[in-house]
């Protein structure tokens, strides 16, 4: 029997036998003051006791207990239970408290109930129950120690306690809102800390929560809100039902799950979470946070910000540890985003991410990296299925204005990412096709290193310093794996393998189409360190790889580059072609290789190539390169082509360079073709050394220049220079010494030695200035000697002035400019030889002046003839002195030597020459100023002959020739026998008078000629 039951019979008995006793007939109603009653069970053991200041029993056998305190003591505690007034009926169970009631709980707890009904059961346990209206307060435990406090409205509450008075159970529900203060160790969270926080809950519809010894879930719907009390911690809830799980640890929930649903909002210590559904789990080994339904999340391990959202759902997973110390996993699906955000706010204070990770599916670990001395990081596995024209993978840039320093586009990825703090990461991803599109940023600059890689001249004058970043863009088919480490918003170090398909194309972020670079093949090896290209390898795509170095362009079979150290190979399988059209390329090789001068007036290619039967290699050290072509032809054209483009797209342009109409300007081929450029000095003074070497039967051939030369030996070309920053910045270069030599049975042939040898203007120290043939069995060498860089320079700027005129103001202005050139130059600082010029020069230009003095006079008088003759001269004059600046020539012969001089007139006989060796020298007034020839010598001119044993140039000018014999035409009737020397003076007299004179000289003369004997 109940002790509420119990109640009501004691109750009823005691009145009843009181009427009886006195014999009175039955009455309805009966009333007990000072009412103190032991409450039964049913064995009849009392477990409670009930004192009320009135007990009144009416007629429809209601009873009534005013000021009633209701106790039941337990082993381990006491339920007391007080109440104004206390309605019920024998035998109901329960008993209403239209006034309230508020009992204090075994556990230390406090139930107050405004109004209700309430039943109290010891049957098995402690139990009691209610039905309450208005705001009730439950407090489970003691006011210090309690997990839970509660206000609900309106509620049905059950509660039981065991033997040892400890809450058993506990259900409350209600319909009208509650709020809840619950005690956690730690906040619900994937992280955090694990310090002990009050959870204030709020809602204003339905509500109930259940409670065992061991955990406890509370349900909440309605406008849920929830937050925490302490002002330096971070939680806050918001949803339209929540249901929290926990597990009760003494006075304290640890968290065991957090259900959020309906436009949900988690604010934890390290989670920011929105979806349509939130899902908090947390066990022995991990915390999982689920989200679904347009999922957004934002955490941050370490103080960088994770923010994801997903359309479909979004996992979170951490394990024990927490994120900061251990590992998180992400899977999102549908419209998913990964963003790590670092701080970076754009110019409209939007975050930028760090890096991001987007697709339609996404996988992604995050461990924290432990070892790095006095830094933490972070490495991050992904896996990620691509979705629509949205990036892959992308790493934010140092700045807004660069965009991303990394994007990659495909049909899925996966990879690693090692993140450090200071903004430095390293990452291995992998792309999977088709239509892979990769874009890196960093200070690349492939061109200046592929020029070198290739032999080529570096840029002039380029737009982009070499810290400026460029872009590498990739295209392919079927995958691409990247490599790279980045710094400052930039990869200063890429290593990329692409297959199927591949084009890499690198341009700087300044454009600039000279410093554009593409490569595509079947694939592409790429590896970049510090902009500088450490190993590259291109397989054939239909047969062959193409590339492009700014407008200068490759196809071979195969392309590779490897290096080691300071050395750089770079192999090119045949066939292959190599299309030379960037100005810069045409005009340093043309003008080393062809004419060996600098200043050159011969036509200029806009055109050339290089083609290769058999595998070619290209060595490059830090001072040197080393080129192999074999089985190489090389060609420089020139024809009206169009402007050459940058890109894959320039090889459409070449069938222009086959038309009829081109004209070839050089060529040069042979079995190897082989070369040295050695490159040494500071930035700003280099000297470059230039050698070139033809074999296996060469030939060279200049058209601009007249030039062609044959040999079955090698054929070599050597050249010198010096370049110079000028106060511009730009680079001058200057002309030290170039030499053509020629190997066994040499055959060079000029077509206009005046031209070749007398760019000027034809001073007329060449009376042979036609076609000259020289053959050598032995060796043949040409070298230029030009004078130093102070006269070249000098040469520059009168050449900058142009032309002579008739103008006699103009020239008397060019005259003036010219010697006050001459007279800035540190004439003691040049050498001896470059003395002596800049002293013919002064002394030319003197006489000029006075030529075009006297020529004005005679203008005055009107002697136009004479003045026009001494201007003439005058010009003459100012035409040697700029003749002066250019170079000066050697030709060297070994072995049996013949030449062939033919004038330019077509009426002079050709002069024919053979000796056994021969060294001459003449200056850049095509004055002889060395001749040396070896004998037997003989030299003929037409029916004209002179022969002998030694051929020289004395210092008086005079030529002669040892061991002499002069054959003269029958006809002359003159014979010249026994000399033992023949020197030979040239005057420059009108007459053009010859003086012959020697020893031993006979002569014999006849009185006829040979026609008119009979």
């Amino acid at each position: 029997m109940s002790g509420l039951n119990r109640l009501a019979f004691l109750l009823a008995l005691s009145l009843a036998s009181t009427l009886s006793a006195q014999a009175l007939p039955d009455i309805g109603e009966a009333e007990l003051e000072d009412v103190k009653l032991l409450l039964l069970d049913d064995a009849k053991v009392a477990r409670g006791m009930l004192t009320a200041k009135s007990a009144r029993k009416a007629r429809d056998g209601k009873i009534t207990v005013t000021e009633a305190a209701l106790t039941y003591a337990r082993k381990d505690g006491t339920l007391s239970l007080k109440a104004s007034k206390l309605l019920y009926s024998p035998g109901a169970g329960e008993f209403e408290a239209p006034s309230g009631f508020e009992a204090q709980l075994p556990d230390g707890g406090v139930l107050s109930v405004p109004r209700g009904n309430a039943s109290v059961s010891t049957n098995q346990t402690l139990e009691l129950k209610a039905t309450c209206s208005g705001e009730v307060r439950l407090r489970i435990g003691p006011e210090a120690k309690s997990p839970l406090d509660s206000k609900i409205t309106d509620p049905n509450i059950a509660l039981s306690f065991d033997d040892n008075g400890k809450t058993r159970a506990l259900r409350a529900s209600g319909t009208k809102g509650a709020t809840l203060k619950a005690a956690f160790s730690r906040l619900p969270s994937l992280g955090g800390s694990a310090s002990a926080a009050q959870l204030m809950l709020a809602c204003n519809s339905a509500v109930s929560f259940e409670m065992s010894a061991s955990e406890a879930t509370l349900r909440l719907n309605g406008r849920v809100r929830g937050s925490v009390e302490q002002k330096l911690r971070t939680f806050t809830v918001s949803c339209s039902t929540l249901r929290l799980r926990a597990l009760l640890s003494g006075a304290n929930f640890e968290p065991a799950e957090l259900e959020a649903e309906g436009g949900a909002r988690v604010e934890a210590e390290d989670l920011s979470a929105s979806a349509g559904h939130v899902l908090l789990v947390e066990t022995v080994v991990s915390r999982t946070a689920t989200l679904t339904r347009d999922a957004r999340a934002r955490t941050w391990p370490e103080g960088q910000f994770l923010e994801l959202q997903a359309q479909d759902y979004a996992i979170l997973r951490a394990d024990v540890q927490g994120q900061a110390d251990g590992s998180l996993e992400l899977e999102l699906k549908g419209s998913a985003q990964l963003l790590a955000l670092g701080g970076k706010l754009d110019s409209k204070g939007r975050n930028i991410a760090d890096w991001l990770v987007q697709g339609q599916h996404i996988r992604c670990t995050r461990r924290a990296l432990g070892f790095f001395p006095e830094q933490s990081g972070a490495h991050y596995r992904f896996e990620v299925q691509g979705q629509g024209f949205a990036p892959l993978l992308s790493l934010a840039a140092k700045s807004e204005s660069e965009g991303r320093s990394l994007t990659l586009f495909g049909k899925g990825a996966e990879g690693s990412l090692w993140v450090q703090p200071a903004g430095s990461a390293l990452g291995d991803v992998t792309v999977s096709g088709p239509d892979i599109f990769a874009d890196v940023l960093g200070p690349f600059h492939l061109v200046r290193d592929l020029r070198k890689a290739l032999g080529l001249r570096p840029l002039e004058d380029a737009a982009n310093a070499p810290e400026d970043p460029g872009r590498v863009v990739i295209r392919a088919q079927q995958s691409v794996r990247l490599n790279f480490a980045s710094v400052g918003g930039q990869a200063q170090s890429l290593m990329a393998y692409a297959r199927g398909s591949v084009e890499v194309r690198q341009e700087p972020v300044k454009r600039d189409d000279r410093e554009l670079c593409s490569l595509a093949g079947a694939s592409v090896m790429l590896d970049i360190n510090a902009a500088r290209i450490g190993s590259a390898a291109i397989e054939p795509s239909a047969g062959e790889v193409r590339a492009t170095i700014g407008f200068d362009l490759l196809r071979c079979a195969r392309f590779q580059i490897s290096s080691q150290s300071e050395r750089q190979v770079a192999t090119l399988t045949a066939p292959g072609r190599a299309i030379l059209r960037d100005a810069e390329t045409l005009a340093y090789l043309h003008g080393a290789l062809s004419h060996l001068k600098l200043d050159s007036t011969a036509a200029k290619p806009d055109a050339g190539w290089i083609v290769f039967a058999h595998t070619s290699t290209v060595t490059h050290a830090s001072d040197h390169q080393l080129f192999a072509f074999h089985e190489a032809r090389l060609v420089f054209v020139r024809g009206d082509f169009s402007a050459p483009r940058a890109g894959q797209g320039a090889f459409d342009d070449l069938d222009e360079l086959e038309d009829s109409d081109v004209s070839l300007l050089y060529e040069a081929r042979g079995r190897e073709l082989l070369g040295e450029v050695q490159l040494s000095g500071e930035a700003a003074r280099q000297m470059l050394r230039l050698n070139l070497t033809l074999t296996g039967s060469p030939l060279l051939r200049s058209e601009g220049d007249g030039l062609l030369a044959r040999a079955t030996g090698p054929i070599t070309i050597e050249a010198n220079e010096i370049s110079l920053r000028d106060s511009e910045g730009k680079r001058q270069r200057y002309l030290t010494g170039s030499t053509l030599r020629l190997g066994e049975n040499a055959d060079v042939r000029f077509e206009n030695a005046a031209r070749y040898f007398d760019e000027s203007g034809r001073l007329g120290g060449f009376s042979y200035g036609g076609t000259w043939t020289l053959r050598g069995a032995a060796s043949l060498e040409f070298s230029f000697l030009p004078p130093g860089i102070a006269l070249q320079a000098l040469q520059r700027q009168m050449g900058a002035l142009g032309r002579a005129t008739p103008d006699w103001g103009v020239f008397l202005d060019r005259l003036a400019a010219f010697e006050a050139a001459l007279g800035m130059l540190d004439i003691p600082a040049l050498s001896s030889l470059d003395q002596m010029r800049a002293h013919t020069i002064a002394a030319l230009l003197r006489e000029a002046r006075s030529a075009l003095r006297h020529a004005t006079e005679f203008a005055v008088i009107g002697e136009e003839a004479l003045a026009a003759r001494l201007r003439d001269a005058a010009q003459g004059c100012e035409a040697r002195a700029l003749a002066l600046l250019g170079p000066s020539y050697l030709i060297v012969s070994a072995g049996f030597t013949e030449i062939e001089l033919r004038s330019d007139g077509g009426d002079a006989a050709p002069m024919l020459m053979s000796m056994a060796s021969l060294e001459i020298r003449f200056s850049a007034l095509a004055e002889v100023m060395v001749l040396r020839g070896a004998g037997p010598v003989r030299i003929s001119r037409g029916r004209y002959a002179v022969s002998g044993k030694l051929l020289q140039r004395r210092e008086d000018g005079a030529l002669t020739l040892d061991g002499a014999r002069l054959t003269l035409p029958a006809e002359v009737g003159i014979e010249v026998e026994g000399a033992t020397t023949l020197t030979v003076r040239a005057f420059a007299s009108a007459d053009g008078r010859v003086r012959v004179s020697g020893r031993q000289l006979n002569f014999k003369a006849t009185l006829f000629k040979p026609a008119e004997r009979k």
